[in-house]
């Protein structure tokens, strides 16, 4: 290979799709929070030990923040940001700055 020679970068991210991890991230906590409706329930109906329906609400509260939070994370932060010296965007320009 040429010593100026570089090889195009690879995209991070697919269009209008979350990365992989984020994909995952949201089905964890869908999952905690379907987990811990199922204890409460499951505690509830079966008169089971209090620690079961505890740890069910706990998890259900935990699973909705975590919904929210993959939810913030992924249409906030998680979008590409151009790298400026690999940005094919133009650069401002000085045209209408006085030095005095």
């Amino acid at each position: 290979m040429e010593s100026g020679a570089t090889l195009p970068r690879p995209t991070r991210f697919r269009q209008n799709e979350p990365p992989m991890n984020m994909r995952t991230a949201k089905f964890i906590s869908f999952a905690m929070t379907i987990l811990g409706i199922a204890l409460v329930v499951i505690g509830a109906a079966f008169g089971s030990s209090p620690l079961v329906t505890l740890t069910g609400m706990l998890m259900f509260v935990a699973g909705i923040v975590k919904v929210g939070m993959v939810a913030i994370w992924s249409s906030f932060f998680a979008h590409p940001v151009a790298n400026s010296r690999h940005s094919s965007a133009p650069t401002p320009t000085t045209e209408g700055i006085h030095h005095d």
